[in-house]
C-alpha cells in the first residue's frame, strides 16, 4: 500500500472511529515488502499508529 492509500485508509477509519480514543492502533509490517525508514515511521505516527508488529516468521533467510 502506498503512502497516499494508507493515509486514505486511516482517514476512512477515522470517519467511523475516534482513533485518538483507542488504547492501541497497530499495524503489522512484513519487512521484506515494505521500506521502513524514518519518514515512513513518522507517517505512521502522524496517523495515530502507536504499535508496529514486524511479521518475521523465521530468521533463516532460506525459510523467508
Amino acid at each position: 500500500m502506498d503512502d497516499e492509500d494508507f493515509d486514505a485508509l486511516v482517514a476512512s477509519i477515522g470517519e467511523i472511529l475516534d482513533i485518538s480514543s483507542v488504547d492501541e492502533f497497530a499495524i503489522e509490517i512484513d519487512p521484506h515488502n515494505v521500506n521502513v525508514d524514518q519518514e515512513r515511521l513518522l507517517r505512521y505516527r502522524r496517523n495515530g499508529i502507536n504499535r508496529i508488529s514486524f511479521g518475521i516468521q523465521d530468521f533463516n533467510p532460506a525459510v523467508q
